[in-house]
């Protein structure tokens, strides 16, 4: 007979997991993952909302700044 064990994979809310605590504390600003949590649990605080802001500005916001500025300047041929 086989046994299986059934294994949660969380988002680093483990102390001391693979990304330390200094990962940890990035993962909860920059982890889209982990930020938009709260808002899909529907119980998002003033701080998480920050953290959210902070994460969809990085991942968004400062991605298609950047490939807007590419566009604008990029000579035509």
């Amino acid at each position: 007979m086989t046994t299986y064990r059934i294994v949660s994979v969380s988002h680093g809310s483990e102390r001391g997991g693979r990304l330390g605590a200094t990962g940890e504390v990035l993962a909860g600003w920059f982890d889209l993952g982990v930020t938009t949590d709260p808002l899909m649990a529907g119980d998002m605080t003033g701080g998480d909302a920050v953290r959210l802001a902070v994460s969809v500005t990085f991942w968004i916001v400062v991605p298609m700044a950047a490939g807007v500025l590419r566009v604008i300047r990029r000579e035509v041929n």
